[in-house]
């Protein structure tokens, strides 16, 4: 938290609110950063995750503080954070974007596949979470067994939220329904219709080591938001987990800050 215009963070899949914990107080902003349905410390769906349905939470969130804020994503917040300033521009001031820009979309597969799949996972049993001696034990579980590689140290604040203690050991708090496939992903082109709305400034902060430097996908959404500034910063997927990028991102996403 801070003083200044509102920010709303967002954060990516299987994290929460404390990935912001080392840039949020970088920020010339008052930020509140929320944990997504079924993660960190918020209620659990108990059934199929799609990342527009996050839109009605963010909607709700800014119009409690009545004015238009600036939005902060990484990753999946990244992509709920586009698509949300494409359907709703005259709430956003600007959007500052850490390794994400738009949903990830799967062209490969058709709307069949996509149903097929997701209804053949939603029926595999979803079994006790498994215990953790320790905290660290689950940060490196956690660093090790990712999407994208994260050191320990960096992932540790978010590994804590993200845990419960109960009698066999510190537990996945999140739902487990999030690791099922969503029932369909959106189109490029239904992206795209999100992108040609967006007016606002927009920064994208990328790791060298990160998931979009080579993505064709992210190169052309670029094409279509021609105020979309880009910087590359030293470090992997979550590299605003890190001390010198968090300063570094921080400073370069003030200065469209008030």
């Amino acid at each position: 938290m801070g003083s200044g215009e509102p920010i709303i963070g967002l954060h990516g899949w299987l994290d929460n609110s404390a990935t912001f914990a080392l840039l949020g107080p970088q920020l010339n902003g008052q930020l509140t950063a929320l944990d997504l349905r079924g993660h960190g410390h918020s209620e659990h769906v108990n059934g199929p995750y799609n990342i527009w349905d996050s839109l009605i939470d963010v909607l709700a969130v800014i119009e409690q503080i009545d004015e238009p804020v600036h939005l902060l994503g990484h990753s999946m917040g990244a992509g709920i954070a586009t698509l949300f300033a494409g359907c709703f521009p005259d709430r956003v001031r600007s959007l500052n974007l850490i390794e994400g820009f738009g949903p990830w979309v799967e062209p490969e597969l058709s709307p069949r596949d996509e149903l097929r799949r997701a209804a053949r996972a939603a029926q595999k049993p979803r079994g006790r979470p498994r215990p953790f001696a320790s905290i660290d034990q689950a940060a490196q579980i956690r660093s090790s067994k990712g999407v994208t590689p994260v050191t320990a140290q960096a992932i540790r604040p978010v590994v804590e939220r993200a845990l419960t203690r109960s009698e066999a050991g510190y537990v996945w708090r999140s739902d487990p329904w999030l690791r099922v496939p969503s029932t369909l992903k959106m189109t490029e082109s239904q992206v795209q219709s999100c992108l040609d709305s967006i007016h606002c400034p927009v920064k994208i902060a990328l790791g060298n080591e990160g998931m979009l430097n080579q993505s064709s996908m992210f190169q052309g959404r670029l094409s279509q938001v021609p105020q979309a500034q880009v910087k590359t910063f030293v470090g992997d997927h979550h590299l605003h987990l890190y001390p010198e990028a968090a300063e570094s991102i921080g400073q370069w996403f003030n200065e469209g800050l008030a």
